[in-house]
């Protein structure tokens, strides 16, 4: 796995992998309740990620080797948006999400 972020008051994990695998993990009941696949670029691997949002709103945001970053709505398992930056920006190394 290459990222994990907890959500949900602690309830729920998601962990990644480098191809962008994305499973919900609950923590209660130890079973995976979800699983896709991020809508990542071929080559592109993610390399953090975080939780966004609080009370009904759970947004995860992936960030990626080619700068790009993914958000994907943790309810519903829809994707809200994807920024691409241009290659000359280079990858994603951090981020922090502001939750306020």
């Amino acid at each position: 796995f290459k990222g994990l972020a907890f959500y949900d008051k602690g309830d729920k994990v998601a962990v990644v992998t480098r191809e962008g695998n994305l499973h919900e993990v609950g923590v209660k009941e130890l079973k995976v309740c979800a699983a896709q696949t991020l809508d990542i670029e071929s080559g592109d691997v993610v390399v953090d990620m975080d939780t966004l949002g609080s009370g009904n709103q759970q947004n995860l945001v992936v960030g990626t080797s080619n700068g790009n970053i993914v958000c994907v709505d943790m309810r519903c398992g829809s994707f809200v948006f994807k920024l691409s930056n241009k290659p000359q920006y280079g990858p994603v190394s951090a981020m922090c999400t502001d939750r306020n």
